[in-house]
């Protein structure tokens, strides 16, 4: 659906047409042939294909029976398949799925240890790796684990090299507090509205940890 509304925000000259073909997480195979029926006689042949590792057999199976995938098709995956590399099927029972998926792309974010000559990730980085030395930085984290957890903070490869969403939680939550700080400094009364923050939100622009934003 955000696909659908923001192609939907193009210039007139750019702007697509996005048909949705939605099934639910819990969907059967039916349901799922049901939808990509749907799909092929819809006749379109750019596809972004959102949905998790556990569809993936189901879904490409079906559509590379039904003719919707392979030549002639382009098939983009989000970050739902994040990690597809360790996928792997057997070409004599399933070789439905291996058609359906040969040639596609998955579209993820960069690991940030490949973004380490932009300024604002590099100095992110250095200041995590600055946080994992630090005994009380790991006894903060430790003290707010569920009792009965055997997590640590020092546990190997959990926190040594923070993964794209530990970036754009920072970046996303610096934008709240910008927007926070440009309302309070054109606003007489310290207090303000959701809808004040939302609008001084959509202004915000800066060089953050993974992006610009």
């Amino acid at each position: 659906q955000a696909i659908q509304e923001a192609a939907g925000l193009l210039p007139e000259a750019r702007r697509m047409d996005v048909t949705l073909f939605p099934f639910e997480f819990d969907a059967t195979e039916e349901d799922i042939a049901g939808q990509v029926r749907q799909l092929k006689n819809s006749q379109n042949r750019y596809i972004v294909g959102i949905f998790f590792e556990a569809h993936v057999e189901t879904v490409m199976s079906e559509a590379s029976r039904q003719g919707v995938a392979g030549p002639g098709y382009f098939w983009m995956y989000g970050d739902g398949l994040y990690g597809a590399e360790r996928l792997h099927y057997d070409s004599t029972e399933q070789s439905d799925v291996i058609g359906g998926i040969t040639g596609s792309a998955v579209l993820v974010p960069a690991d940030p240890r490949t973004r380490l000559e932009r300024e604002e990730t590099a100095a992110f980085m250095k200041e995590w790796d600055a946080l994992l030395l630090s005994n009380d930085w790991t006894e903060h984290l430790d003290a707010r684990m569920p009792e009965d957890s055997a997590w640590t903070a020092n546990d190997d490869g959990l926190l040594k090299s923070p993964n794209f969403f530990n970036l754009l939680a920072y970046d996303s939550i610096m934008s709240i507090a910008l927007a926070s700080c440009d309302i309070e400094s054109s606003h007489e009364d310290v207090l303000f509205s959701s809808q004040e923050l939302f609008e001084a939100f959509k202004t915000i622009k800066f060089e953050g940890a993974y992006s610009s934003v």
